[in-house]
């Protein structure tokens, strides 16, 4: 991690700026293609299921 600040006024502090930006875009689109691969994947095994009807299940299992 760099602590030291970047002056964007200079070419040098711009294209670490730059640098940094891209790198962040491209994690960004390796989580989201991760993330959607492994909906994917829940779809095809039948276990995608909201939130909302998680909880409602929890729910019955606690009152029952």
């Amino acid at each position: 991690m760099v602590w030291d600040q970047i002056d964007t006024t200079i070419p040098h502090g711009t294209q670490v700026f730059r640098l940094s930006a891209a790198l962040s875009e491209f994690k960004r689109e390796i989580i989201i293609e991760c993330t959607n691969a492994g909906l994917v994947a829940a779809r095809a095994r039948g276990r995608l299921e909201s939130h909302n009807t998680l909880k409602g299940k929890i729910n019955i299992i606690y009152l029952v």
